[in-house]
């Protein structure tokens, strides 16, 4: 008898992205901007509007159809908005399974002019999941997408303050947003937002956004937004909201304590991550306690908040590699994680990246680091470790898919 041995097919495997993700950066997202005039002029301070006149500008990053799609199925966490009715969001949900939405209630409603939203979509839509990841590593910050459908000429939310700064990015038609000059607040993301004061649009600035452009709008502004009336087609966007991370979530201090102009308000730096030390300075600058311990805390409880993309599990464990000192490992660009003690008393430290918690022998920290970090070979991993010990360490982060096997 012959056996027939079928690979599994290309696209199973990891790829290299391509069009806007490929190299994807903070620079990108906000191209042509350039970043240090958008960290001084507009980073949790101003809005900012980038008329790209470039419709293929978001290319490969998701299509009506990979929304249609989502939508349809079911298994997405789906709302409805309208500023007609004046209630917020309106959730439908199948009788007698509150985790699934009434599909055909809310795409009736969408019909009938309402915006479909789609929470959390970076965990349905894998490029979506990748673009947050990609960030929440490079800016420290947590990263979620929300997409918005909505009808020609129709509106969603009514005018409102936002808790988080938003990224707004136009894939399909128009929309035209309205947005104060300046933050009314300095709200934190899990405070909640606000309803926008009276009268608030009468100096409201306008923009509208095409198909390509983007929309930055910093915490504690009042905006609105509506589909265009002038077009025959309807609008979508996705919403980047950044779950900023404060000072006073640092020092673990509540932020219902907080005057309004409390220095705590204040936002870690971006890319806080690559420098503990400068995180460090910012809090016992804005504190009085011991910014020390409150840092070296607040490290691996932000870590654990990080979603790790674990595809290439199930590929490893049913074709598994064999690893020796002759492997070659190369890092992933999008995984954000932590080291430190595992406890007290003792000489094990741990790696948590999300829900993973991998202890290890203190010895072999430069070793992990170093396959975290950098491109390299098992033969190559620094510190007194014998062979098998070198091995173990790069399986242990190849079977979760927080290293790869190096090709090419």
């Amino acid at each position: 008898m012959t056996v027939r041995r079928f690979p599994v097919p290309p696209s199973a495997r990891p790829a290299r992205e391509a069009g806007f993700l490929a190299g994807f950066t903070l620079d990108t997202l906000i191209a042509p901007s350039y970043r240090p005039n958008f960290l001084r002029d507009h980073w949790d301070r101003a809005p900012l509007v980038l008329n790209r006149r470039l419709k293929r500008f978001y290319a490969g990053l998701l299509t009506l159809d990979d929304v249609d799609q989502a939508a349809a199925s079911g298994r997405v966490k789906m709302s409805c908005v309208d500023a007609r009715d004046g209630e917020g969001r309106t959730w439908m949900f199948t009788e007698g399974d509150p985790a699934r939405p009434e599909t055909d209630a809310l795409l009736s409603r969408l019909s009938d002019g309402a915006t479909l939203v789609i929470d959390n979509a970076e965990g349905a839509l894998p490029r979506l999941g990748r673009m947050c990841r990609l960030l929440m590593a490079q800016t420290g910050h947590v990263w979620h997408c929300s997409l918005s459908a909505t009808p020609p000429g129709a509106q969603g939310i009514d005018g409102h303050v936002g808790a988080a700064g938003v990224f707004i990015l136009q894939i399909y038609g128009q929309k035209t947003w309205w947005f104060g000059h300046e933050q009314l607040a300095r709200p934190l993301a899990f405070e909640g937002g606000n309803d926008a004061p009276d009268r608030w649009e009468d100096e409201a600035q306008q923009a509208v956004l095409a198909t390509g452009d983007m929309l930055y709008l910093p915490r504690g502004v009042p905006h609105a937004a509506a589909a265009s009336d002038h077009s025959e087609t309807g609008s979508l966007h996705i919403t980047l909201t950044i779950s900023e991370s404060s000072y006073a979530e640092i020092a673990d201090v509540d932020p219902a304590a907080l005057e309004d102009d409390d220095p705590l308000r204040d936002l870690a730096p971006i890319g806080f991550l690559q420098d503990p030390q400068s995180l460090i300075s910012g809090l016992s600058e804005r504190w009085s306690g011991d910014a020390v311990a409150a840092v070296g805390a607040f490290l691996p409880r932000h870590a654990a908040r990080f979603q790790p993309d674990q595809a290439g599990r199930l590929i490893a464990a049913l074709e598994p590699q064999a690893v020796s000192t002759a492997t070659e490992t190369t890092p992933r660009d999008d995984l954000h994680w932590d080291i430190g003690p595992e406890g007290p008393d003792t000489d094990m430290r741990l790696l948590v990246c999300g829900p993973i918690r991998l202890p290890f022998p203190d010895r072999a920290e430069p070793a992990v680091r170093q396959l975290l970090m950098q491109r390299t070979s098992v033969e190559d991993l620094p510190g007194d470790l014998s062979e098998k010990e070198r091995i173990a360490l790069a399986q242990m982060l190849l079977d979760r898919a927080l290293i790869r096997h190096r090709s090419g």
